[in-house]
């Protein structure tokens, strides 16, 4: 399919990825990654971060991690907020971290301080805290700067998460 219409094996891909079924979502997000690139694939990609399966959800993450796509920075920051408390793994919220700093550097900045390190008794006792540092330490790894070196340093002393 792919050599005969891949105009239609996108259009298929992006309908696996609508779907419930993880293997079939996974094949669609093998294709994807390979495929040109544009607003569409993305768009299928932000969606897929709502998919039932974690493995979905960190492939896609990674994917749009590659991509750069920047206009995914926002429905990143809510998806990780709103998993943080329950659904949410660690291995999706480090993919998460990492996605968030390479589509966005400067606006990940200042939000991974604020996860890592937030202010007040009830931020840091917060449900979901210890993911959304996971996700911080995680895209902190991949931010250039002494103010990353610093903060992660001080993670490294006062937490036992």
């Amino acid at each position: 399919m792919v050599k005969a219409d891949p105009n239609g094996a996108a259009e298929a891909a992006v309908g696996f990825l609508r779907g419930t079924d993880e293997e079939l979502q996974l094949e669609g997000l093998r294709f994807l990654e390979t495929a040109p690139y544009g607003a569409r694939i993305g768009r299928a990609l932000v969606g897929a971060l709502g998919a039932g399966s974690s493995a979905v959800r960190v492939r896609a993450l990674a994917i749009l991690a590659r991509q750069r796509e920047s206009r995914a920075f926002d429905p990143l920051v809510e998806r990780v907020k709103r998993g943080s408390t329950g659904e949410l793994t660690v291995a999706e919220a480090r993919a998460a971290g990492e996605a968030l700093a390479s589509v966005d550097p400067a606006r990940a900045r200042p939000l991974f301080k604020e996860w890592a390190r937030p202010s007040g008794l009830l931020g840091r006792l917060a449900p979901g805290q210890t993911i959304l540092r996971w996700a911080a330490v995680s895209g902190l790894a991949h931010l250039p700067g002494r103010d990353s070196e610093d903060l992660l340093e001080w993670l490294s002393h006062h937490t036992a998460d």
